[in-house]
């Protein structure tokens, strides 16, 4: 396959999609030549789940596992370094084990979130509330002290690995 580029748009962060097309077939129509197409491929990504987190904030970009598989498919997909021009490498990619729990607290506490997790080391953590990465919060223990009320919500997290590449 013959890539051409480099592309010159930009790709929304949040949602877009991109296709890729190729001619299907030349007709001489009097003097004139028509050319039709077929769509090849289409990716239509999104920054929320089934689609992988760390392309979401975390400074990794959506890298495809396998080329020949269908693109519009989530799973298909892992956050990864960017890498331009380098193909998915070896290597396992991260897996929860055991992942943090819900707590209700009072105003005042302290709560301990953890995550378990197996990859490829080394290992990298980013604990997010509310959808917004926690600045610092990057291991595998996240501790907070004298909660207040504001810090009630939602409380993930992000464990990725830099893949080996090819």
């Amino acid at each position: 396959m013959r890539l051409f580029g480099p592309y010159q748009g930009k790709l929304a962060n949040g949602n877009d999609a991109v296709e890729l097309i190729e001619p299907d077939s030349v007709l001489l129509h009097g003097t004139n030549f028509i050319v039709t197409s077929v769509v090849a491929d289409k990716v239509d990504y999104r920054d929320d789940s089934p689609w992988p987190a760390g392309a979401d904030g975390l400074g990794f970009s959506l890298q495809r596992r396998v080329e020949s598989a269908y693109g519009n498919e989530p799973t298909n997909w892992v956050a990864a370094s960017p890498t331009p021009d380098a193909a998915l490498g070896a290597g396992t990619e991260p897996a929860i084990l055991v992942g943090p729990v819900d707590q209700t607290v009072l105003p005042g506490a302290t709560v301990f979130f953890s995550v378990q997790a197996t990859g490829t080391p080394p290992l990298k953590y980013q604990w997010r509330h509310n959808g917004e990465n926690l600045p610092g919060a990057v291991a595998q223990l996240l501790t907070l002290t004298n909660v207040p009320p504001a810090q009630s919500g939602e409380y993930q997290v992000v464990v990725s690995t830099i893949p080996a590449r090819l």
